[in-house]
């Protein structure tokens, strides 16, 4: 599952950082809260995901890297 995959990356400090967008059909209430302890940007739903999620996670992503370089 997608959850379970972003808890795996937060843990590993090579990819800790990687910015992360869960697209589900139905993002249930336990998702979230994975995807949450995750640190995950954004859980969509398959049929509101578009080019935006993408352009604001990169903007986020590279505002981070501009503050700690």
């Amino acid at each position: 599952m997608g959850a379970n995959f972003a808890l795996e990356l937060a843990c590993d400090d090579r990819h800790a950082q990687t910015p992360v967008i869960m697209v589900s059909d139905w993002p249930s209430p336990g998702m979230w809260e994975k995807a949450a302890s995750a640190g995950v940007l954004y859980v969509v739903n398959k049929s509101d995901f578009d080019a935006r999620y993408i352009d604001a996670v990169l903007r986020e992503f590279q505002a981070r890297k501009r503050w700690v370089n």
